[in-house]
């Protein structure tokens, strides 16, 4: 495999990658809500892998040179597709019980700047077809690659 394919975070992972930098959000009773969106995200997204990772990886590629790279390989396309896939499949698939768990750790780690774009992710949710699915979270999941792109203050 491609090493280029390793650096593939998925979804809801990109809102926890630098919590220990910036202040999380205060749980509270809205957290629950959070929780469940992301569960439910995160189950849409591996039913609807194929449209949901095309997504993932170009705007992951708009904002991260080494994902950038990693498609300029002759199989990275494939290889980030694949493991992309992999990755949706552990992240929406399996016990619920390991998904909530999963949801409730990154709930405590929502910085405040990504709450509005997790939001516009969950609300996607209601749209019909895989596709329009895909191309509603978008923007949002664009928003938070570039948030976690970010040079870090000091």
């Amino acid at each position: 495999m491609n090493t280029h394919a390793a650096p593939l975070l998925i979804v809801f992972a990109l809102v926890a990658c630098d919590a220990a930098e910036r202040p999380p959000v205060e749980v509270s009773s809205s957290s629950s809500g959070l929780v469940d969106g992301c569960v439910a995200f995160r189950e849409r997204a591996h039913a609807c892998a194929d449209d949901a990772i095309t997504v993932m990886i170009e705007e992951r590629a708009r904002h991260q040179p080494k994902i950038a790279a990693a498609l300029e390989a002759p199989d990275g396309l494939a290889e980030l597709r694949a493991v992309g896939i992999e990755e949706l499949a552990a992240d929406g698939g399996g016990p619920l019980e390991a998904r909530r768990a999963a949801c409730e750790a990154v709930a405590k780690k929502v910085p405040a700047a990504a709450r509005p774009h997790v939001d516009a992710m969950e609300a996607c949710l209601e749209r019909e077809g895989c596709g329009a699915f895909a191309e509603c979270f978008r923007a949002p999941f664009g928003a938070l690659v570039e948030l976690q792109s970010r040079p870090r203050a000091l």
